[in-house]
């Protein structure tokens, strides 16, 4: 695994390094930062139904198990420096949620993928779509999303960056449609 995490990492850095910054990097970044997003979700998604579970075993081994969450994004390091206190549900959800700094984190990717649009033609719909996203985040509390439905609220998070993407699709992948225009 290591080995993977590593390569991306240096093709990431020879893109970066050697390829020029116009709208093909510009798509390879998009690219990187929608998975990143729906990622952190599927992450947390899948972390919060195992974990939120009330009693029994799961709550003596809650903390154990939301550390596992951040490293499966590697995130443990970047919450101990960020948050520095206990590792806990509601805590963890509002790092990978809200945290603008960490470049696993929701807000982030949304923020790179927002700069990624500016730099791009016929990007309206996108930008509104990812506006309407960053709103969504901003508006949430993560403790009231861990103590309600976060199921639901993370699938409507998924749903909205499927529509960014179909927006991206649209606007640059199927040329029919400008035509029709």
């Amino acid at each position: 695994m290591s080995s993977i995490v590593m390569h991306c990492q240096q093709i990431t850095g020879l893109l970066t390094g050697t390829m020029s910054h116009g709208a093909g990097y510009h798509f390879v970044r998009l690219g990187r930062n929608l998975e990143r997003a729906d990622m952190t979700t599927r992450i947390l998604d899948v972390g919060s139904a195992t974990l939120v579970a009330p009693g029994g075993e799961l709550e003596r081994l809650e903390n154990r198990l939301w550390m596992n969450v951040l490293r499966a994004v590697s995130g443990h390091q970047m919450y101990r420096q960020n948050i520095r206190r206990r590792i806990r549900r509601d805590s963890v959800f509002g790092f990978l949620l809200h945290d603008t700094g960490f470049p696993r984190a929701f807000a982030h990717s949304l923020l790179q993928i927002q700069d990624c649009l500016e730099k791009l033609p016929h990007n309206d719909a996108p930008l509104r779509a990812v506006a309407r996203l960053e709103r969504i985040v901003a508006e949430t509390y993560s403790a009231a999303v861990v103590g309600g439905d976060s199921h639901r609220f993370l699938d409507e998070l998924q749903e909205e960056l499927g529509q960014v993407h179909r927006l991206i699709t649209e606007a640059w992948f199927l040329p029919e449609l400008h035509e029709a225009v």
